[in-house]
C-alpha cells in the first residue's frame, strides 16, 4: 500500500513538472480590436503529459524523454497516442545506445498497433537497432522485409540503402 502511495504521489509530482513545463494556465488567443477574446480550451492532463515527453526529446533530453514517455505509457494505458509514446520511447532509447530497450519499445508497437502510423517507422527501427546489436543476419532479414513488402514507402527505401551499406 505504500509503495502504491508513493507511486501515485511520484506520478502526481510529474504531472505537475510537465504542466509547468507547458503553461497549464489557459490562454486567451488574440483578436483584432474591438472582438471579444476567445478562450482556448486546456489542453487535458494526458496530452500535456505527452507532448512534454515530446519536447524534451525535441529538445535532445533523451534520458528525460524515455522517463517522460514511460510515465505517459504508466499513467494512461488506453490512450490513443500509446502507439506514438511507444515509438518515441524506442527513439529515445536507441538515442542513447540503450539497442535492445529500443527494440523492445519498437517490437510492442509493432506487436499491439500493426496498423498505427507508428507501424512501418518502428519496422525500420527496430530492424537498425538489431544491426546495432550485432544481429547482422537478423537485420538483413528485417531490412529484406521492408525492401520487399513495403514497396515505394520511405521506410523501404532507407532499409534498401542500410542493405546497399551492408554490400547487399
Amino acid at each position: 500500500q505504500a509503495d502504491l502511495q508513493e507511486s501515485v504521489r511520484q506520478v502526481q509530482d510529474t504531472v505537475r513538472v510537465m504542466n509547468n513545463r507547458l503553461g497549464s494556465t489557459p490562454r486567451t488567443a488574440s483578436a483584432p480590436a474591438g472582438t471579444p477574446a476567445v478562450a482556448v480550451a486546456p489542453t487535458s492532463d494526458e496530452e500535456k503529459a505527452f507532448q512534454g515527453a515530446v519536447l524534451d526529446y525535441n529538445k535532445g533530453s533523451y534520458g528525460l524523454a524515455a522517463e517522460g514517455f514511460q510515465l505517459f505509457l504508466r499513467s494512461y494505458p488506453t490512450s490513443t497516442r500509446r502507439a506514438e509514446a511507444l515509438y518515441f520511447l524506442g527513439l529515445s532509447q536507441y538515442n542513447q545506445k540503450l539497442w535492445e530497450k529500443g527494440q523492445a519499445a519498437f517490437e510492442q508497437v509493432l506487436k499491439e498497433y500493426p496498423s498505427s502510423s507508428q507501424f512501418l517507422p518502428s519496422k525500420l527501427k527496430r530492424a537498425q537497432c538489431l544491426l546495432k546489436l550485432g544481429l547482422k543476419p537478423a537485420a538483413v532479414k528485417a531490412f529484406k522485409e521492408l525492401v520487399d513488402g513495403f514497396q515505394g514507402t520511405p521506410e523501404a527505401r532507407t532499409a534498401q540503402q542500410e542493405l546497399g551499406d551492408l554490400g547487399l
